[in-house]
């Protein structure tokens, strides 16, 4: 690892170069997450890893929101396209990716999705505790403590809050404007201001 702030490697978004009627529908790095040897980054609803060159290590797209109903021998089916992600993180040890979209919470190993959560509510933001095994939801106002997809926490935030947390023995913070909650990884709340 360079100190001295040499460029290492740069990447252009696909798609971002094409002449389009508005700058502001070009593809772009919307939500940015790195991680070891893993720079993930998302673009409407698609999710590019790059590796530690600046390459493409995989491309994944959130699935289609798709909706069947049948009627006098019909099916009918809706597609109403993907949700844009919403939130983005990379395990610190760059095994696992969280990608929020929509009520829907993706963990990717490589580009194949794992585990598929969906908390009942639209999902703000999602944060990797210190290992890839634990992890962070914020829906709502309601945070989620997760252990390899199962619920094993949770406590009261602010709606829309910024969620940040360190090892699992330490505090897990949710903040949003004047207020900020501090909560231990067992969902114990352990002071507001």
């Amino acid at each position: 690892m360079t100190l001295r702030g040499e460029r290492r490697w740069f990447y252009t978004v696909p798609g971002s170069t094409d002449n389009v009627d508005s700058p502001y529908m070009r593809p772009c790095p919307y939500l940015v997450s790195a991680g070891k040897s893993l720079v993930v980054f998302s673009s409407w609803q698609n999710v590019y890893a790059l590796n530690s060159q600046g390459q493409v290590a995989w491309h994944w797209t959130v699935p289609e929101h798709r909706t069947s109903s049948q009627a006098e021998g019909f099916t009918i089916t809706i597609s109403s396209g993907p949700d844009l992600v919403r939130s983005l993180a990379v395990a610190p040890d760059g095994s696992r990716v969280l990608v929020a979209a929509g009520e829907t919470l993706y963990v990717l190993e490589n580009e194949k999705v794992v585990l598929k959560l969906k908390p009942g509510e639209s999902i703000d933001s999602a944060k990797f505790l210190s290992t890839s095994s634990d992890w962070i939801v914020g829906s709502g106002t309601t945070a989620r403590i997760y252990h390899d997809g199962k619920q094993r926490a949770r406590f009261d935030i602010p709606p829309n809050a910024h969620l940040a947390g360190a090892a699992p023995s330490e505090h897990i913070v949710a903040s949003f404007d004047k207020l900020i909650t501090v909560a231990t990884p067992t969902g114990k709340q352990v002071s507001e201001s």
